[in-house]
Parts: structure tokens; C-alpha cells; sequence
């Protein structure tokens, strides 16, 4: 592989974080907008479904980046890899 080829790489990669940074900033940014919608969920409820559909999206962004199964990406991720992980889970 060359330096072009790296570099191309490494751009691509840069502008696809940049979208999904973007895409996860406009989807939070709703949470007010479909609290208002679902006036009868309580808190519980509510943060259940958020939590439901942000797993969703990051199985959907695994599933299409296609770097091989998760649970071995989990292992690969390592010690800090597992608290940051968990840290996100309990958040």
C-alpha cells in the first residue's frame, strides 16, 4: 500500500466519523421533540427506548463497517476498550 493510498484512506475514514459525529448530534438533539410525543411515557420508559434505539443504531454501524464478529471486536477492544464500553452502557 503507498503513501497516497494511506493517505486517501485515512481522509475517508476521517469524513465518515465526521457524518456519524454529525448524525448522533441531530438524533440527540430530538430527544425534547419526541419526549413531547410520548407525553405518557414516564422517565423509566422513556430512557428504556432511547437506550433501545441507540443500540439499534450502533448494531446497524457494526454490522455495516464489516470488520468481522462482534464479540471478537469486544475482546480486541481490551481493558480500557471494556470500561469505556461499560461506562457507555450504564450512561
Amino acid at each position: 500500500m503507498s503513501t497516497v493510498e494511506i493517505a486517501v484512506d485515512a481522509r475517508g475514514g476521517a469524513l465518515r466519523g465526521a457524518i456519524y459525529v454529525l448524525a448522533a448530534g441531530l438524533c440527540w438533539s430530538f430527544t425534547g421533540i419526541f419526549l413531547r410525543l410520548a407525553p405518557n411515557f414516564g422517565p423509566w420508559q422513556f430512557l428504556a427506548w432511547r437506550s433501545f434505539g441507540t443500540a439499534c443504531a450502533i448494531a446497524i454501524i457494526a454490522r455495516v463497517s464489516g470488520h468481522g464478529p462482534l464479540a471478537r471486536r469486544l475482546v480486541a477492544l481490551g481493558g480500557i476498550g471494556a470500561i469505556v464500553t461499560l461506562a457507555f452502557a450504564v450512561a
